[in-house]
């Protein structure tokens, strides 16, 4: 996803919201030029849109920022400009329209559901210190191994760390494989790796692991999944994005 021209949808309701956003993308090893768009929520004024281009921009000096407002429903609209867009990468603060959240509506999950770009939940629970610390899930599926291709595909800071945590719930061989075909791209990219098997709950060990090694991001495939798990966006990578407590990025491959 990241080679060539990249496109970054960035949605935010205030600058608490985009203020996580640009502090998360500075650790996600994203690339030095990109065409962005920030959809500014409703009541978002244009003067704090441009606001929001320069933060972005003072990070990012390469990035060509425009902005834009969102008008209607907050998922309808960014789901609307990321189907007519199509981004490469879809990144929403994980409390972003929370005025607007209820029992039945989660605009930051319910984005994470239906966009079919690859989105980033980011949060602003660590510690910014180096290094970056990443968690792959890897469960042995194609899907998966994407997600591998697309973290080696960053541009990652000296002594960034990959732990990828192999949850040992299909084929043992299939996970082996997918790890062994990947891990030297991870280590071509710079990346210190780290590798373990597990038995357990995929999402429990998981969210457990980026608490142990205090990470900032866990990276997973939206269906890292047996079928009956796939029930709206599956219950693994639901369960991380709602009980992790650092930023999620689910990686989808581009259709």
């Amino acid at each position: 996803m990241m080679g060539g021209s990249v496109k970054i949808l960035i949605a935010h309701n205030g600058t608490d919201s985009c203020n996580t956003a640009i502090e998360d993308m500075s650790r996600a090893g994203l690339p030095e030029q990109a065409k962005v768009v920030v959809l500014r929520g409703n009541g978002i004024s244009s003067a704090d849109g441009e606001a929001a281009g320069e933060r972005i921009h003072h990070n990012f000096p390469k990035w060509d920022v425009a902005s834009e407002m969102l008008s209607g429903s907050p998922s309808e609209a960014i789901l609307s400009m990321s189907k007519w867009w199509r981004p490469d990468l879809l990144i929403i603060g994980s409390d972003t329209f929370e005025r607007e959240r209820s029992m039945t509506n989660n605009v930051s999950l319910d984005v994470a559901h239906r966009a079919r770009c690859s989105v980033r939940l980011a949060r602003n629970g660590k510690s910014k210190v180096d290094p970056i610390r990443l968690i792959i899930g890897n469960v042995g599926s194609g899907e998966c191994a994407a997600v591998i291709r697309e973290v080696a595909k960053r541009r990652w800071p000296k002594d960034t760390e990959a732990h990828v945590i192999s949850i040992m719930g299909c084929e043992h061989h299939g996970i082996q494989n997918v790890t062994a075909d990947s891990i030297n791209d991870l280590r071509s990219s710079g990346l210190k790796v780290f590798q373990k098997m597990i038995e357990g709950d995929p999402h429990q060990e998981l969210v457990r692991e980026a608490e142990r090694c205090h990470a900032d991001a866990i990276f997973i495939a939206p269906h890292c999944l047996t079928e009956m798990q796939r029930f709206l966006l599956g219950s693994v990578a639901t369960a991380v994005v709602t009980r992790a407590r650092s930023t999620v990025e689910l990686v989808r491959q581009a259709s």
